[in-house]
């Protein structure tokens, strides 16, 4: 009778390289943070050295809160388990992932994420919108300055954003010198980019902006020769219909699991604040 699988800390990079080639939005996130973010994240893969069986990508960007993507099928793969960070944390991961992160780290709230791509073969329709444009080092101050006064917290977070073009592809949408909407490329690889933090400014809706955004970040990812990915929330029925007719397609859905900070840290840190 065998035991569980081997849990290391680590992937290894050649079975890496040719699992995103295979499958590029379930491992693009990895693939990218491993070469662009190594100080930022943990790896922990399950199974044979050179041919895993799953892996657990633990991104630290943010380290009270920080976020896991469970690669694999958790059944197989339970032994990551042990290697998730203690609440709060939020697991993107298979249905399966609920049941064993809850075991292990106690209540949780799900939701559901579809995963699509996009391959246009040519220009991408409404790519060209003069209110968007590329997000330079001269435009840091006022992103951040905007973000860091704004209410949603969504968007606060590009205050603490790097404008290193070559790790961050960030785009905004401009109302003059004042940002109205921004988006960025969370992945930039050959296989694959993967285009996150989409937003628009709540009065600025419904003026095309979002499909605008979108588009810009398609259009640069295929001159790249890249398809386009992106994240969306099963429920987000207004975006999904802005990205089928952009012409994404289903690839999967995962779960995402958030086990909030315990009721009793909460209290004892706002205490100790006080």
């Amino acid at each position: 009778m065998t035991g569980e699988p081997t849990v290391r800390a680590g992937i290894d990079r050649d079975w890496l390289a040719h699992a995103v080639r295979v499958e590029p939005v379930r491992h693009a996130l990895a693939a990218w943070d491993v070469t662009w973010e190594p100080e930022r994240i943990r790896v922990y893969s399950c199974g044979p050295e050179r041919s895993p069986l799953g892996y657990l990508l633990i991104w630290l960007g943010e380290p009270a809160h920080p976020v896991v993507h469970w690669v694999g099928d958790p059944r197989i793969t339970r032994a990551l388990a042990e290697y998730l960070p203690p609440r709060p944390l939020t697991v993107g991961g298979s249905d399966e992932c609920v049941a064993i992160v809850e075991a292990a780290r106690g209540p949780v709230r799900w939701s559901v994420i579809d995963r699509l791509i996009a391959r246009p073969t040519a220009e991408v329709p409404g790519s060209g919108d003069p209110r968007v444009r590329t997000v330079g080092a001269e435009d840091a101050p006022s992103i951040r300055d905007w973000a860091a006064h704004h209410g949603d917290v969504f968007v606060q977070g590009y205050a603490q954003f790097q404008f290193d073009p070559d790790r961050r592809f960030v785009w905004a949408a401009w109302d003059g010198s004042r940002p109205i909407g921004i988006a960025f490329a969370s992945v930039r690889l050959p296989e694959v980019w993967v285009l996150n933090g989409i937003f628009v400014e709540e009065r600025a809706r419904g003026q095309g902006l979002g499909r605008a955004l979108t588009a810009f970040g398609m259009e640069a990812a295929r001159r790249a020769g890249a398809p386009a990915a992106l994240y969306v929330r099963e429920e987000n029925l207004g975006a999904r219909r802005v990205y089928d007719r952009l012409g994404f397609e289903f690839v999967d859905r995962i779960a995402w699991i958030e086990a909030a900070e315990p009721p009793a840290a909460r209290r004892k840190r706002g205490s100790d604040d006080r």
